[in-house]
């Protein structure tokens, strides 16, 4: 979801002054009315407007319901100016390291066992792999 997100700031990149600012509850009533560009927005509420900052609260309005929270998310995104802090690189970075770190724990188990190393080698990918669904 966020580098969704991250997607949707770089397409608003031309709007960038307006959505910095505007006060994100003006920007989601301009949303609701139909009155902003369309860069992305839409698509990424259609995907993930059920969400909201505090989700377990089924008295919490969604993000469809209620856009200001993402785009103060949005306007979040477009203040970052180094390349290296972004988001898509951050998570590139951390991709890369967690990747690492599992071969590290797999061979470290390995050494005890080779079954044992196989085994958690498969778990901890499993693992990895299954916990990144909730955000797709």
């Amino acid at each position: 979801m966020d580098l969704a997100l991250w997607e949707v700031a770089r397409r608003a990149e031309p709007y960038r002054e307006m959505l910095l600012s505007t006060p994100p509850a003006q920007l989601a009533r301009a949303q609701r009315a139909g009155e902003l560009p369309d860069f992305g927005l839409a698509g990424f509420l259609r995907a993930y407007g059920v969400r909201s900052a505090a989700e377990i609260d089924v008295g919490v309005e969604r993000w469809a319901e209620d856009p200001a929270p993402v785009f103060a998310a949005l306007a979040n995104c477009l203040r970052v100016t180094d390349p290296e802090q972004a988001p898509d690189r951050r998570f590139g970075r951390a991709a890369e390291r967690a990747e690492s770190m599992l071969a590290e724990l797999a061979a470290r188990a390995r050494r005890e066992q080779a079954l044992r190393g196989r085994l958690a080698g498969f778990f901890l990918r499993r693992s990895r792999e299954l916990s990144g669904l909730r955000e797709a």
